[in-house]
């Protein structure tokens, strides 16, 4: 038998009893957590002495990474650089953007061992304390298929189901140089979230037109010069079909009020379609992109959901997504620095029955 040697099974069912035998009590809860949307997958590395260590890996589907949940020794060292090693080459071959691995309380030896940077990878700023999979002292390193240097944006995850918008114009926000939410105190992070979503609610999911209006008038009060955009491939109300008539009418007429408003601020809004040559032509210019998704795709939720843009890599878009999925074992290492292909977000950016686009570019100077 060679010195090391891989082998991957998916995680159907039960972790095999070899597997369970290298892991803590609180390790075999997060291994048993139910991923199995995220495409779990375990990585065994075993020579003549048996299972000298294992990996669990996970990532949400349509998107252009794969994470390290965990991994687990028999404290010989042997094993571990081969799985990462081997987990790096078939993201390569499987054209994702990066490997991710996660650091947790138990497994902090990892980060300590010169394992990781040997290998090329690199911390991950640390999450603002926000949504539940923010918290528990979880760390994050990253690795690159191909050098991609950009400024890494603060993450913060949103604390309620509806102020996924609030969040990726507070992310843009962030990056335009108005730190609202990385310089607020824990304790008010929160109250600063509700003040954007209050802003711009369509009640209570957020819309282009009442997002721009709150970006822009942020920006403006932040003293910054630049005029975010608009493109909405519809000029008829969206997101009313999801509602009784009684509130479709309420949002309608809300959308009006926005778009009155955004007039009033000079706010270009441009009815059409912009194509994904567009929106890589805006990403490389140095802009940043307010996307809505259906979230069907990468979460098995089909509503609408926000997402912020920030930069672009060959043919990979980098995302802040401010929702995490903690009960399926997501922690903010999935949601920050989220690589998509543009062929994902061609997909992802088509939302209604009768397929519309809506898109926020905000200038990057």
């Amino acid at each position: 038998m060679p010195a090391v040697v891989i082998e991957t099974l998916e995680v159907r069912d039960a972790l095999p009893a070899d597997v369970v035998a290298l892991l803590s009590a609180d390790q075999r809860k997060a291994w048993e957590l139910p991923r199995g949307y995220h495409r779990p997958r375990l990585w065994l590395a075993r020579d003549a002495g048996g299972l000298r260590a294992a990996a669990l890996t996970s990532g949400r589907p349509h998107t252009a990474y794969r994470k390290v949940v965990d991994i687990a020794s028999d404290g010989s060292g042997k094993g571990v650089s081969e799985i990462l090693g081997a987990i790096i080459r078939d993201a390569h071959d499987s054209s994702f953007a990066g490997v991710k691995v996660e650091i947790h309380p138990w497994s902090r030896w990892i980060a300590t061992s010169a394992v990781l940077a040997d290998l090329g990878f690199t911390p991950l700023a640390d999450p603002l304390s926000s949504s539940a999979g923010t918290r528990g002292g979880v760390g994050g390193w990253v690795r690159w298929d191909t050098p991609w240097m950009h400024p890494q944006l603060a993450y913060y995850g949103q604390t309620t189901d509806f102020t996924c918008g609030a969040i990726a114009a507070l992310a843009a926000l962030e990056r335009a140089g108005i730190a609202t939410l990385s310089s607020a105190p824990d304790d008010e992070r929160r109250a600063v979230e509700l003040s954007l979503w209050r802003q711009a609610t369509n009640f209570p999911a957020c819309e282009p037109l009442g997002l721009v209006v709150a970006t822009t008038e942020r920006l403006r009060a932040g003293g910054r010069a630049v005029l975010p955009e608009v493109h909405l491939s519809t000029d008829e109300p969206i997101l009313v079909d999801l509602v009784a008539p009684e509130l479709a009418g309420l949002r309608a007429q809300l959308q009006r009020e926005s778009l009155d408003r955004a007039r009033q601020l000079g706010i270009p809004v441009h009815r059409d379609w912009m194509t994904v040559d567009d929106l890589r032509t805006q990403l490389a210019a140095g802009n940043g992109l307010l996307l809505l998704i259906d979230d069907a795709y990468m979460n098995d939720d089909p509503t609408p959901h926000w997402v912020f843009a920030h930069a672009f890599n060959g043919r990979h878009v980098l995302v802040q997504d401010p929702w995490i999925d903690s009960e399926t074992g997501e922690t903010w290492v999935d949601a920050h620095e989220l690589p998509l292909s543009l062929e994902d977000v061609d997909t992802m950016t088509r939302y209604g029955t009768r397929e519309y686009r809506g898109v926020i570019v905000v200038p990057g100077s």
